[in-house]
């Protein structure tokens, strides 16, 4: 019996451990456009509100959402979500929380996009001839920047959240320009991204360098309450200029 619990105890751990454990701990993912579809095959979805996303210098907004051959509902694929990154002198990115949804069998697909046209067949570029114009639709990172040096750790944890550690993702190593970093749901697998009865994707939950500040414009209450201050303001200020013989009354 002893034996017995020991054992469930020890799997336990284990089932725990494979939960948490990092899958993916080398040098970042680098994705081809045309590992998301060809120029004719790359289907543009309507992409669901997200707020951008500025923290430690880093910001961070959904590009766009696209799936590979899809007909929505009757016909998903995969939901693959572009997020562009920008980072300001000296900014670091030293992580990206994913909330449930995406991808946990396979993390490479957590990647930077980049467009190469140096050598024949690329189906994303004109003729398919080495120094073809990029035709296909999804967005990519800007041209020059090198991602040699930025490694990735993936964790998940057992509710399908995932964190990406990374190491040199920092405005030192690549300057400045548009970073597209992609993220895919199961490929025709069920995910808690897309819509129940649309399949169109939902809004992903995004966390940068553990904490975010969102750059959001002034709502309708902020302008309210500045209204009735002014309106406030300006009868005392009309108060203190009435008559005294005005005022005594």
């Amino acid at each position: 019996m002893r034996l017995s619990r020991l054992f469930l105890s020890l799997a336990g751990l284990a089932v725990l451990f494979i939960c948490v454990a990092p899958g993916w701990a080398d040098k970042i993912p680098r994705k081809q456009p045309s590992d998301f579809g060809d120029n004719t095959s790359h289907v543009q979805l309507t992409t669901p509100t997200f707020t951008t996303i500025s923290q430690d210098g880093v910001t961070l907004s959904l590009a766009s959402v696209f799936c590979n051959s899809c007909s929505l509902p009757s016909s998903p694929t995969n939901l693959e979500y572009f997020f562009q990154i920008n980072l300001a002198s000296g900014a670091d990115l030293t992580s990206l929380s994913f909330g449930p949804g995406f991808d946990v069998n396979d993390l490479s697909n957590f990647g930077v996009v980049q467009f190469d046209n140096s050598a024949d067949g690329n189906p994303c570029e004109s003729g398919g001839l080495a120094g073809g114009a990029y035709i296909c639709g999804v967005p990519i990172s800007d041209t020059g920047l090198d991602f040699s040096t930025v490694t990735s750790t993936v964790t998940c944890a057992a509710d399908g959240s995932c964190t990406v550690d990374f190491t040199n993702f920092n405005f030192a190593t690549l300057v400045s320009g548009n970073i597209l970093l992609a993220a895919t749901t199961p490929f025709g697998g069920p995910t808690s991204l897309a819509d129940a009865v649309t399949g169109q994707p939902l809004s992903p939950s995004v966390v940068v360098n553990g904490n975010n500040v969102l750059v959001t414009e002034p709502d309708s209450l902020w302008f309210a309450g500045l209204a009735g201050l002014l309106c406030v303001g300006a009868i005392f200020y009309r108060g203190n200029r009435l008559p005294l013989n005005v005022a005594a009354r």
